[in-house]
């Protein structure tokens, strides 16, 4: 339907969450630009929240709460035209959030993710 539910809502617009749709648009990025992206933003929460802690306390979780954070990643599942109505909607109606990491795959150039062609 054209309902959002808001649990997503409040999933993908959380400041603290790195939020990935995997989404061929015209500013998609490969994956690996998205990971970096994501990474870029961790490091500047992190500064942030060092610069804020007046008590020199990491929260107790330290380099553990790093490698616990996890990724969301939105798949649109529909026929191409659908989903490209959907991401439009969700982007001008300003549901998704503006920093949202859109991603593309691209298939492996040759020589590429073929192990059988490295082991002759």
């Amino acid at each position: 339907g054209d309902e959002v539910d808001p649990t997503i809502l409040d999933i993908i617009n959380d400041p603290n969450r790195d939020v990935v749709v995997l989404f061929p648009s015209d500013d998609a990025m490969t994956l690996e630009e998205g990971m970096k992206e994501i990474e870029k933003r961790r490091l500047k929460r992190e500064e942030k929240a060092e610069r804020t802690n007046t008590c020199g306390i990491n929260g107790g979780g330290g380099g553990d709460e790093k490698m616990q954070q996890k990724i969301v990643v939105m798949f649109l599942d529909a026929t191409w035209k659908y989903a490209q109505e959907m991401e439009r909607a969700n982007t001008k109606g300003e549901h998704w959030p503006r920093n949202i990491i859109r991603v593309k795959l691209s298939p492996p150039t040759h020589g590429q993710g073929n192990d059988k062609e490295k082991d002759g």
